[in-house]
């Protein structure tokens, strides 16, 4: 059993946890947000939560293609999450809420049970800011930027509430913060993945930037397509 630190709290983590495998989704701690389940060792994985302080490991598919992944078809870097609510569907599925709680990384995967099973470690024992980063005003100000940045790209994103950049604040924890940014940019898994492994602050808000750089030019030339189209 680990212990994981958080802004507000710790969490007892088991060094074995069911695995949830995702399809073209990241998660992040922190974040909360429901996702659909129906593959039946995703429903198994669910079921096993139970007896592990509601806890999974959920972990994003390589491939989003294969029905039922394997070892080589997962990345080895995922979020632990808690199993918040869970609404059975009509049609078989279930609604779940999750909340990110940290980051994991598996050592062991185990594929011929019922539900996905991983023997992880904790990718980091911290999932808040260090003290040296406190008083860094070059990461502040970074910080400040990639705020301001996503305030950008969701004004000009059409899938994402504006007022979601209002609710992001660079001031309180910079870790949280940059999770809960990234959590919230539709992106393909492969970018996300790259951001949920960078093991340093610094690292993961300077990719934060350059990706909101990147995305927020696409996002302004193709409203200047659409524009010069409907002239």
């Amino acid at each position: 059993m680990a212990i994981l630190s958080r802004v507000e709290d710790q969490v007892e983590v088991p060094d074995r946890l069911p695995v949830v495998a995702l399809r073209d989704l990241v998660f992040f701690p922190y974040v909360v947000l429901p996702i659909l389940i129906g593959r039946h060792r995703s429903v198994a994985a669910l079921e096993e939560a139970k007896e592990c302080e509601d806890l999974v490991l959920l972990v994003a598919q390589k491939d989003p293609g294969i029905d039922d992944p394997a070892g080589p078809d997962l990345f080895r870097v995922g979020t632990i999450a808690r199993v918040v609510q869970v609404t059975r569907l009509p049609d078989g599925t279930s609604r779940v809420v999750l909340e990110g709680v940290g980051r994991g990384r598996i050592k062991r995967l185990t594929t011929t049970t019922e539900a996905l099973r991983a023997s992880i470690d904790l990718f980091l024992p911290n999932e808040t800011e260090v003290e040296e980063n406190a008083e860094d005003d070059t990461l502040e100000q970074s910080c400040e930027r990639v705020r301001r940045l996503y305030a950008e790209y969701a004004r000009l994103h059409d899938r994402i509430p504006e007022e979601l950049s209002g609710m992001l604040s660079a001031n309180g924890d910079r870790l949280r913060f940059a999770h809960l940014v990234a959590g919230h940019l539709i992106l393909p898994s492969v970018e996300k993945q790259e951001i949920l492994e960078a093991e340093s602050l610094g690292e993961q808000i300077e990719l934060l930037r350059e990706i909101l750089v990147r995305e927020i030019e696409i996002l302004r030339i193709e409203r200047k397509l659409d524009k010069q189209i409907q002239l």
